[in-house]
């Protein structure tokens, strides 16, 4: 991991099933986006849950958008770790991390469970 650490971003659902944790590490233009979730409402496991990297793809890039984590334990906590690359050094616009409903990949919508924003640091 490199030097510069953001303070984390907490999730933006209070009643989700799902806590979120994210924060970015390095100084740019390359950043590790760390992400924390945990099945903390459910009982039983939840299956196959999109993790949605949401960013203008005028300022940054990453080989990975989305994410699927192949099930979320009761209260056991997983660790993601995806990569950005800023392309435009003149902005540091901000990303959205969204975790949908997997019951929700019918199609018709993606509902999420929770998101949040997580602020860029200057490249």
């Amino acid at each position: 991991a490199q030097p510069n650490t953001t303070r984390p971003a907490q999730q933006q659902h209070s009643k989700s099933p799902v806590t979120l944790t994210a924060a970015v590490d390095g100084i740019g233009p390359r950043f590790q986006i760390r992400i924390e979730l945990c099945n903390s409402g459910r009982s039983t496991p939840i299956m196959r849950v999109p993790v949605c990297l949401l960013y203008d793809k005028e300022v940054y890039k990453t080989e990975r958008a989305v994410c699927v984590v192949p099930i979320l334990i009761p209260n056991h906590l997983v660790k993601i770790a995806l990569r950005l690359e800023n392309i435009d050094q003149s902005r540091n616009d901000p990303i959205t991390i969204q975790v949908v409903d997997p019951a929700s990949e019918d199609g018709t919508t993606d509902v999420p469970l929770v998101h949040t924003k997580l602020l860029m640091p200057v490249s």
